[in-house]
């Protein structure tokens, strides 16, 4: 009787198992239906301008859920499960936004400065001043590693802490390249692409 119960269970737990296995894998190879694309329309005109400094004028959040956005001269910022957008205080003339790695913060370009203000709200704050004019060129990221590199498109690539001060030039310009533009720091400060 005992042999009998133990060919039972054993019997048991491998049809179970292949139940269990058949179910998985028709879940994991079906053809399920394509899940739609979501509009998202702003509401706004993002239209080129003549003026290259304008760089990026909508940037995406690194979680998905809100789009930060230049309209009219001023920074705005719309979460996508909101109807509207909200203007980011004392950003008039903002360009070129980049948001934090976490998505709390976003920041960007301002009467020759590098500003930042919570994403929900508050007071914007100056990292740094920079020389010299933008050029087109323009770029920013807030890196992993707590730095915020940036270029001008007149200067070389630079870096600034997410707590502001003094401006490191990371890569310099040099014969042959000159408009370097649009830095991108790798995971852990390993490295730095650019344009």
């Amino acid at each position: 009787p005992r042999s009998s119960r133990t060919g039972l269970f054993t019997g048991l737990a491998v049809v179970a198992g292949l139940a269990l296995g058949l179910a998985v894998g028709s879940m994991l190879f079906s053809d399920g239906a394509p899940v739609p694309y979501r509009v998202l329309d702003l509401g706004v005109e993002l239209e080129p301008s003549d003026d290259q400094s304008d760089g990026v004028q909508a940037t995406i959040s690194p979680d998905g859920g809100a789009v930060a956005y230049t309209h009219a001269g001023r920074l705005w910022i719309r979460n996508l499960d909101e109807h509207q957008s909200l203007e980011v205080p004392q950003t008039e003339g903002a360009f070129a936004p980049f948001w934090s790695p976490d998505g709390t913060q976003i920041g960007w370009f301002q009467d020759q400065r590098l500003m930042k203000a919570p994403a929900r709200g508050g007071r914007a704050v100056a990292l740094c001043e920079y020389k010299g004019r933008i050029a087109g060129g323009v770029g920013a990221h807030w890196g992993d590693d707590g730095r915020i590199l940036f270029g001008t498109g007149s200067s070389g690539i630079l870096s600034v802490s997410e707590r502001g001060g003094q401006i490191v030039e990371l890569v310099p310009t040099g014969e042959g390249y000159g408009d370097l533009h649009e830095p991108f720091s790798l995971p852990g400060g390993r490295g730095v692409l650019f344009v």
